[in-house]
């Protein structure tokens, strides 16, 4: 009877998980084929959160390019890995402007270029550069 409840246990977990989009454990989510949504970044040393954004990130293994919006615009590059490593160049985007979100796009992008590593802990995803942490994102369910 316990086997038998721990195989239920162990079938619902799995369900539950699949339902939500989350991995069982708490694994982490792939860098590559995630859509990355963009909750904070610190410029400047200043943090800030990001709120009424549609800024959005993914990481296209095959092309090895990056690619999203930036809260107003759609954007575009090149990215690197080797390990941890990550190196992002040749950002291009639209050029629309919008008032209400403008700074977190300028931001966004400008820092996404000085990005020199990445860390994912569950469905969070960090972008470091020489400085610390300057990108914080959460995988899109």
């Amino acid at each position: 009877m316990r086997t038998y409840l721990s195989m239920l246990l162990a079938v619902l977990l799995v369900i539950t998980s699949c339902a939500t989009g989350k991995k069982a454990g708490g694994t982490a989510q792939p860098l590559t084929s995630t859509k990355w949504v963009l909750t904070s970044f610190t410029d400047n040393g200043k943090d800030n959160k990001v709120s009424n954004s549609r800024a959005f990130i993914k990481f296209d293994d095959s092309k090895q390019s990056v690619g999203g919006n930036g809260s107003c615009n759609n954007f575009g590059g090149s990215y690197t890995l080797d390990g941890n490593k990550l190196s992002v160049s040749k950002v291009f985007s639209t050029k629309m402007f919008c008032q209400d979100v403008q700074k977190t796009e300028d931001s966004f992008l400008r820092l996404l270029e000085t990005a020199t590593r990445y860390e994912i802990k569950g469905d969070h995803l960090t972008i470091y550069n020489a400085q610390g942490a300057i990108l914080h994102f959460t995988a899109a369910v």
